[in-house]
Protein backbone atom coordinates (compact mmCIF):
# COMPACT_ATOMS: atom_id res chain seq x y z
CA UNK A 1 0.00 0.00 0.00
CA UNK A 2 1.47 3.54 -1.08
CA UNK A 3 -0.07 6.47 1.03
CA UNK A 4 0.54 10.13 -0.69
CA UNK A 5 -0.17 12.93 1.16
CA UNK A 6 0.19 16.79 -0.49
CA UNK A 7 -0.22 19.74 1.90
CA UNK A 8 -1.15 23.00 0.17
CA UNK A 9 0.81 25.97 0.61
CA UNK A 10 -1.04 28.85 2.24
CA UNK A 11 -1.38 31.82 -0.24
CA UNK A 12 0.57 34.91 0.75
CA UNK A 13 2.79 32.70 3.71
CA UNK A 14 6.03 32.25 1.75
CA UNK A 15 7.84 35.16 -0.84
CA UNK A 16 8.16 38.92 -1.38
CA UNK A 17 3.87 39.39 -0.27
CA UNK A 18 3.95 37.25 2.91
CA UNK A 19 1.18 39.31 4.60
CA UNK A 20 2.81 38.03 8.31
CA UNK A 21 6.07 39.95 7.91
CA UNK A 22 6.61 42.90 10.13
CA UNK A 23 3.60 41.94 12.85
CA UNK A 24 3.24 38.57 14.01
CA UNK A 25 5.60 37.12 16.16
CA UNK A 26 5.74 33.28 16.01
CA UNK A 27 7.80 32.82 19.51
CA UNK A 28 5.60 34.90 21.91
CA UNK A 29 6.33 32.65 24.82
CA UNK A 30 9.63 33.99 25.03
CA UNK A 31 8.42 37.98 24.10
CA UNK A 32 9.20 40.39 27.51
CA UNK A 33 6.94 43.19 27.38
CA UNK A 34 7.17 46.38 29.89
CA UNK A 35 6.14 45.96 33.28
CA UNK A 36 2.43 46.32 34.22
CA UNK A 37 1.82 50.32 35.24
CA UNK A 38 -2.52 50.13 35.01
CA UNK A 39 -4.56 47.68 36.56
CA UNK A 40 -8.10 47.05 34.93
CA UNK A 41 -10.44 45.48 37.03
CA UNK A 42 -14.52 45.58 37.55
CA UNK A 43 -16.52 47.96 34.86
CA UNK A 44 -15.85 49.86 32.16
CA UNK A 45 -18.87 51.86 31.71
CA UNK A 46 -18.22 54.97 30.13
CA UNK A 47 -15.90 55.34 26.81
CA UNK A 48 -12.57 54.87 27.66
CA UNK A 49 -8.96 54.76 25.73
CA UNK A 50 -6.07 52.25 26.49
CA UNK A 51 -2.97 54.23 25.52
CA UNK A 52 0.47 52.38 24.29
CA UNK A 53 2.72 54.62 26.67
CA UNK A 54 0.90 51.60 29.38
CA UNK A 55 1.19 48.49 30.05
CA UNK A 56 -2.09 47.16 31.44
CA UNK A 57 -3.31 44.23 33.92
CA UNK A 58 -7.06 42.72 33.60
CA UNK A 59 -7.23 41.07 36.87
CA UNK A 60 -9.75 39.33 37.40
CA UNK A 61 -13.24 39.80 34.34
CA UNK A 62 -13.24 43.07 33.22
CA UNK A 63 -16.53 44.14 31.81
CA UNK A 64 -16.70 47.09 29.22
CA UNK A 65 -20.74 47.54 29.94
CA UNK A 66 -23.43 50.33 29.24
CA UNK A 67 -22.82 50.89 25.56
CA UNK A 68 -19.53 52.33 26.14
CA UNK A 69 -16.52 52.14 23.76
CA UNK A 70 -13.12 50.72 24.62
CA UNK A 71 -11.15 52.18 22.31
CA UNK A 72 -7.03 50.79 22.61
CA UNK A 73 -4.41 52.38 20.65
CA UNK A 74 -1.79 50.62 18.23
CA UNK A 75 0.96 49.26 19.94
CA UNK A 76 -0.55 48.82 23.24
CA UNK A 77 -0.02 45.77 25.30
CA UNK A 78 -2.47 44.22 27.57
CA UNK A 79 -1.54 41.43 29.78
CA UNK A 80 -4.17 39.05 31.49
CA UNK A 81 -3.50 37.71 35.03
CA UNK A 82 -3.24 34.24 35.74
CA UNK A 83 -4.09 34.23 39.31
CA UNK A 84 -7.60 36.01 39.16
CA UNK A 85 -7.76 34.29 35.29
CA UNK A 86 -7.87 38.00 33.47
CA UNK A 87 -10.38 38.47 30.84
CA UNK A 88 -11.76 41.62 28.69
CA UNK A 89 -15.78 41.00 28.07
CA UNK A 90 -17.06 43.51 25.76
CA UNK A 91 -21.06 43.11 26.77
CA UNK A 92 -23.89 42.91 24.48
CA UNK A 93 -24.47 47.39 23.45
CA UNK A 94 -20.54 47.98 24.00
CA UNK A 95 -17.59 48.01 21.77
CA UNK A 96 -13.99 47.81 21.25
CA UNK A 97 -11.87 50.08 18.69
CA UNK A 98 -8.61 47.95 18.35
CA UNK A 99 -7.11 49.18 15.52
CA UNK A 100 -3.45 48.34 15.62
CA UNK A 101 -1.30 48.49 12.61
CA UNK A 102 1.39 46.07 10.36
CA UNK A 103 4.10 47.21 12.51
CA UNK A 104 2.62 48.13 15.67
CA UNK A 105 -0.01 45.60 16.51
CA UNK A 106 -2.46 45.36 20.12
CA UNK A 107 -0.93 42.67 22.01
CA UNK A 108 -3.34 40.77 24.70
CA UNK A 109 -0.75 38.41 26.22
CA UNK A 110 -0.49 35.93 29.67
CA UNK A 111 1.32 37.90 32.86
CA UNK A 112 3.32 34.69 33.57
CA UNK A 113 7.24 34.78 32.63
CA UNK A 114 6.43 31.69 30.90
CA UNK A 115 3.76 32.01 28.30
CA UNK A 116 1.47 29.60 27.80
CA UNK A 117 -2.43 29.07 25.98
CA UNK A 118 -5.34 29.23 29.34
CA UNK A 119 -3.21 31.33 31.28
CA UNK A 120 -5.75 33.68 31.82
CA UNK A 121 -9.25 33.96 30.09
CA UNK A 122 -9.16 35.75 26.83
CA UNK A 123 -10.89 38.31 24.82
CA UNK A 124 -14.77 37.54 24.96
CA UNK A 125 -16.84 39.75 22.43
CA UNK A 126 -20.85 39.52 22.81
CA UNK A 127 -23.03 40.96 20.36
CA UNK A 128 -26.16 41.99 19.80
CA UNK A 129 -27.21 40.33 16.14
CA UNK A 130 -29.12 37.00 15.30
CA UNK A 131 -28.01 34.03 16.60
CA UNK A 132 -29.11 29.99 15.60
CA UNK A 133 -30.52 29.67 19.14
CA UNK A 134 -34.15 28.95 19.93
CA UNK A 135 -35.30 32.20 22.10
CA UNK A 136 -32.76 34.46 20.21
CA UNK A 137 -30.52 34.74 22.79
CA UNK A 138 -27.89 32.90 24.84
CA UNK A 139 -25.26 33.43 28.10
CA UNK A 140 -21.49 31.94 28.21
CA UNK A 141 -21.06 30.18 31.78
CA UNK A 142 -17.54 30.59 31.83
CA UNK A 143 -17.60 31.80 35.93
CA UNK A 144 -18.82 34.73 34.62
CA UNK A 145 -21.18 37.12 35.95
CA UNK A 146 -24.54 35.83 34.25
CA UNK A 147 -26.36 39.34 33.06
CA UNK A 148 -23.33 40.40 31.56
CA UNK A 149 -22.88 37.75 29.21
CA UNK A 150 -25.64 37.43 27.29
CA UNK A 151 -25.37 37.52 23.49
CA UNK A 152 -27.83 37.66 20.31
CA UNK A 153 -30.65 40.09 19.71
CA UNK A 154 -32.26 41.20 16.59
CA UNK A 155 -29.92 43.93 15.01
CA UNK A 156 -28.88 42.26 11.98
CA UNK A 157 -26.58 45.50 11.31
CA UNK A 158 -25.04 44.94 15.18
CA UNK A 159 -21.49 45.81 15.41
CA UNK A 160 -19.27 44.92 18.59
CA UNK A 161 -16.42 47.22 17.29
CA UNK A 162 -13.34 46.70 15.37
CA UNK A 163 -10.10 44.45 15.70
CA UNK A 164 -7.62 44.59 13.25
CA UNK A 165 -3.90 43.83 13.26
CA UNK A 166 -4.40 42.07 17.14
CA UNK A 167 -2.56 39.27 18.71
CA UNK A 168 -4.57 37.39 21.68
Amino acid sequence: VTITANAQQEKGIIGSANWLNNWTEFKPAKTEYNETNQILYGKITTNTTLLKKNTYLLQGPVYVTNNAVLTIEAGTVIKGDSETNGALVITKGAQIIANGSETDPIVFTSNKAVKKAGDWAGLIILGDAPINKFGGTSSIAYDLDPVSTIYGGTNPSATSGVLRFLRV
